[in-house]
């Protein structure tokens, strides 16, 4: 793969990385509020209060690997 697809394949990335991280975000947020606010009354949140935090960890830490690693691979490439 050329230098330039690398660039366009890791800038897609981060946009899908922090597109998902919105989308847990606002989960979080709608947890925080109250889903009584959106009309939710069912016992079923309850599994949400355990579920988006587990994601939302598993997201926040695969966003630090990656940063880890392509800030790896830039500092290779401009040292080669």
């Amino acid at each position: 793969m050329s230098i330039d697809l690398k660039w366009v394949r890791i800038a897609f990335e981060i946009v899908g990385y922090l597109a998902i991280l919105g989308l847990f975000m606002m989960a979080t947020y709608a947890l925080w509020a109250g889903p009584e606010l959106f009309g939710v009354a069912e016992s079923w949140p309850l599994a949400l209060y355990f579920v988006v935090p587990y994601l939302g960890t598993v997201i926040v830490a695969y966003g630090v690997f990656a940063a880890i690693r392509v800030f790896t691979w830039i500092l290779n490439e401009s040292v080669a």
